[in-house]
């Protein structure tokens, strides 16, 4: 597992989306914003990434409660999604587990600013070392932890 924090959602977010392919297209299926002209007249539609802590979570809760089995015979119903008001957490059908946990502290001191702990495990649990996900977020600066230490 990789994790890496951020002080800024929206930051932290593009990065992991901008890392992983899949981690992007979990978070674009479901939102499509409509150009229209100036007359109002539907021209298209097309896919964009969410950015606002909100918007990602109702993107990914979408896609869970349509990923049911299809009448093709083709069960794709395998995504998960848990969200609390601390963090997501989202596996998608390939097996890829992604999200956040947000970090305050209880007393509001000044000892510490919220943050967010953005991390991205690979359906293995640990990604093999000729991986494009351990590639890339090694070069990102992510540190890897054994799922153990994080809990």
């Amino acid at each position: 597992m990789f994790k890496k924090d951020f002080t800024v959602f929206e930051e932290g977010i593009k990065e992991l989306a901008d890392a992983s392919f899949s981690v992007h297209d979990a978070l674009i299926f479901n939102s499509v914003v409509s150009k229209v002209d100036e007359n109002d007249e539907f021209k298209r539609s097309f896919p964009v990434l969410p950015t606002d802590e909100k918007d990602v979570v109702a993107s990914l809760a979408t896609n869970a409660i349509l990923d049911r089995p299809t009448g093709n015979g083709v069960n794709w119903a395998r995504v998960k999604f848990e969200v609390d008001a601390y963090g997501v957490s989202y596996t998608t059908t390939g097996g890829l587990t992604f999200g956040w946990e947000y970090h305050v502290d209880p007393f509001m001191n000044d000892r510490h600013d919220p943050f967010y702990s953005f991390f991205i495990e690979h359906p293995a649990g640990v990604a093999p070392a000729d991986r494009t996900l351990r590639k890339t977020f090694e070069k990102l600066g992510w540190k890897e932890f054994v799922k153990e230490d994080v809990l």
